[in-house]
């Protein structure tokens, strides 16, 4: 029934990889194993803008992943502020990749002409608020997990959604108890204009998760919705995005009428075949 869905997915920095270049988690394409989707993963240190405008093309989902690095402070027109956190064979290096900000704007940018859905998580939401002329906060207070390695993403704080927002439905209780592994984020009045609040962390100050009103889905947040193992929910909300890709992929005219009517059977929640549908 033709190619699957297009995801293309931009790498993150990991400590050990600063300079040799981008390492992909697997937790992040883990976490889109259920829904049988083409993985296109790029990494914005080796590409060139040409390479990566034809994965673009082909795109029908946009996936900014987090890591090990921020968004460059003159970005936003800040001096950093104690971003140089470790050593590299002798060497201080400092928490930011100009290319990957050049690479995440870009991506950001064609999801906004193409109306082409796009997650972007933790550093990835931070990307797209500061690409649209928004602000960070570089050191916020009570939002970096007190807990062992091994469970990084256990609950930290509580997130408040807006009952009129569109994760609303994804979220199905008006408090959540959420991950967070950051030290950077985005108080309300750091937010880019235009942008919706669709979340915001236990002192109502913090934004967790925002989106941008009149796009199919064009969503940041920052805690990771990539690891569900604390928080179920989160795994909704990584439904509701491959279910907007999906979307997307049949709207290419590259799909016939009987693909169209094959694909109205496949299950909203794996993207399989339903026997007997």
């Amino acid at each position: 029934m033709g190619r699957k869905p297009r995801i293309v997915m931009l790498a993150s920095v990991e400590t050990s990889q600063f300079i040799g270049g981008m390492l992909l988690n697997p937790r992040w394409k883990e976490s889109l194993a259920p829904y049988d989707v083409d993985i296109r993963v790029i990494d914005p240190t080796t590409i060139t803008r040409e390479a990566l405008d034809a994965e673009l093309a082909l795109a029908d989902g946009i996936y900014l992943t987090g890591g090990n690095t921020n968004v460059p402070t003159y970005h936003y027109g800040q001096e950093p502020i104690n971003q140089s956190a470790y050593k590299t064979n002798g060497t201080v290096q400092v928490r930011y990749h100009e290319n990957r900000f050049q690479a995440s704007r870009h991506m950001m940018r064609y999801a906004l002409e193409h109306k082409i859905p796009i997650l972007g998580v933790c550093l990835g939401a931070q990307e797209m608020n500061v690409a649209l002329g928004g602000r960070l906060q570089q050191k916020l207070e009570g939002h970096m997990t007190p807990h062992p390695h091994s469970q990084w993403d256990a609950p930290v704080h509580l997130m408040w959604r807006n009952e009129k927002g569109m994760l609303r439905d994804v979220f199905q209780h008006a408090v959540t108890a959420q991950n967070s592994v950051h030290n950077l984020g985005m108080l309300i009045e750091d937010l880019a204009p235009g942008l919706r609040i669709e979340a915001l962390d236990g002192d109502w100050n913090v934004v967790e998760a925002f989106s941008l009103p009149g796009h199919p889905f064009f969503v940041g947040v920052q805690f990771h919705v990539e690891s569900s193992r604390y928080v179920p929910e989160n795994e909704a909300l990584t439904r509701f995005f491959v279910n907007k890709v999906r979307a997307k992929a049949y709207e290419r005219a590259d799909v016939s009428v009987a693909q169209k009517w094959i694909c109205s059977k496949l299950c909203p929640e794996t993207g399989r075949w339903e026997l007997g549908a």
